[in-house]
């Protein structure tokens, strides 16, 4: 039997381009788009292995997944709940398949959960976790010969190196990493930069591949890490399809999430320093070239 990500599963969900809503986690008042639901994941099974390392752990769900996982709360069975039922058909046609017939079963799996998805004008999906263990050992950074303390006061050339070492040390000098046998994560970005408030943050993003007979894509994939008041804490986010404008979305979360009232004081920092600073953001992908514009402006007058 083939084991599939369930978390496939949770990709099919509407959008809604409106940023009117506010989610409160906690250490963050999270700004999203208008349709989209908190729900606390660390009480469903499937979410278990993501949730370990973390005190809390949410997904940020439009309606229809709100539903689902509304159902499973109930008790409701997998297998009795309508959106789900094409995807389960196949899911069991594929654990019941040869060898021989499993590789065209599975490229039938997810071109039906890419339709499902297309059909409910369904694309992204959310995570925010956050730890209040000791942020060094959580982040193992005995082995690199730092602290986060450290990393504070690094400057860029520091941090430039410190992002070769780790990125080293995960990737082993590849362009992706095999987060299990058949999960695979093609790099596109890996940068480790300082926030407007010094705080330092890891962004990455690429495309997640999943292996059987041969590749198939399952869509992309970005993830942001930074700490605040002493705790850790992580933005992800997966798109299935019609990813075309899931880097603006994410990023956009970052910005009105955690920089907003970084940006609102841009002006009470050194000049030099808001310049470079802005520039990072820019770079990094958190701010957009339109933010980014405005920004500059601000600054220059």
């Amino acid at each position: 039997m083939i084991k599939i990500p369930f978390i496939i599963i949770f990709f099919l969900m509407f959008f809604n381009n409106s940023f009117s809503k506010t989610l409160d986690v906690g250490l963050h008042k999270l700004e999203v788009p208008n349709n989209f639901y908190l729900k606390d994941v660390n009480q469903y099974e499937f979410s278990k292995d993501m949730c370990a390392d973390f005190s809390y752990c949410y997904s940020i769900v439009p309606s229809k997944i709100k539903e689902i996982l509304d159902q499973i709360e109930d008790g409701k069975d997998y297998n009795d709940i309508k959106i789900l039922k094409p995807i389960i058909l196949k899911i069991n046609k594929l654990s019941r398949s040869s060898y021989k017939t499993a590789g065209r079963k599975l490229k039938n799996l997810f071109s039906t959960i890419r339709s499902t998805a297309k059909k409910n004008d369904s694309n992204y999906l959310f995570n925010y976790y956050f730890s209040n263990k000791n942020i060094n050992e959580t982040l193992e950074l005995e082995n690199y010969d730092t602290t986060i303390e450290e990393i504070r006061s690094m400057s860029k050339s520091e941090l430039k190196k410190l992002t070769r070492d780790i990125k080293q040390e995960i990737f082993n000098g590849k362009s992706s990493y095999a987060i299990t046998d058949e999960l695979t994560l093609k790099l596109k970005a890996f940068d480790i930069l300082k926030s407007l408030t010094g705080d330092p943050y890891l962004f990455m993003k690429g495309d997640l591949f999943y292996f059987y007979q041969q590749s198939h894509k399952l869509g992309n994939f970005s993830y942001y890490v930074s700490v605040i008041d002493k705790n850790i804490f992580v933005l992800d986010g997966y798109c299935l399809t019609a990813c075309s404008k899931f880097d603006y979305i994410f990023t956009q979360i970052i910005d009105k999430s955690f920089n907003k009232k970084s940006l609102e004081t841009f002006n009470d920092a050194n000049f030099i320093d808001q310049i470079e600073k802005l520039n990072e953001l820019y770079k990094s992908g958190i701010l957009t070239k339109e933010e980014f514009e405005k920004a500059k402006k601000r600054i220059l007058n």
